[in-house]
């Protein structure tokens, strides 16, 4: 008889399961996130974009580059790589604050006085902006940007809260 190696109990039960398929569908869901932001690239063609105010097209920019960022972030998650988690977090976290900066720089009511004098909008539309008050407009903007990258950042997280979730171990520094 041969000897039991658990010492007469018996051997633990070890349960295989396929990892989940949360990471797979977050990140196809970012990577459409980010398709949807490399729209803006539209916006380059028209030339009344590039009279805007200097910050705007700088967050303009920038948040180009964050979204292809965030695509690349949302490939790595769709192919279980914890890395992309991270990627996609800290890219969604930078394009809050360009949307911040947006959002600022579009309510500056400077940048319509330039616009009545040069003659790109009317006195009527100039009339219609600046009846309503820049300071409400800007704090209302900046709660849902916030609200609205908040809760990706939280949909973007649930692979890292699922249980086996299949992510890889690596780490974004060391």
């Amino acid at each position: 008889q041969t000897e039991n190696i658990f010492g007469g109990h018996q051997p633990p039960i070890m349960i295989h399961q396929n990892p989940s398929s949360a990471p797979k569908v977050i990140g196809i869901l970012v990577m459409i996130y980010a398709a949807f932001g490399l729209f803006d690239l539209i916006s380059f063609a028209n030339p009344v974009f590039w009279k805007s105010p200097m910050p705007l097209i700088a967050a303009s920019v920038l948040g180009l580059m964050f979204s292809a960022c965030l695509g690349v972030g949302g490939f790595m998650i769709m192919n279980y790589q914890r890395q992309g988690v991270m990627l996609a977090l800290s890219m969604l976290l930078l394009l809050a604050i360009v949307g911040l900066v947006e959002i600022n720089a579009v309510v500056d009511v400077d940048f319509y006085d330039e616009m009545l004098e040069s003659g790109e909008i009317t006195q009527e539309e100039y009339d219609a902006v600046s009846v309503i008050d820049a300071g409400l407009i800007s704090t209302i903007g900046s709660i849902m940007v916030v609200v609205c990258n908040a809760m990706c950042m939280g949909i973007v997280a649930i692979p890292l809260m699922v249980a086996n979730n299949g992510l890889d171990q690596s780490k974004i520094f060391g």
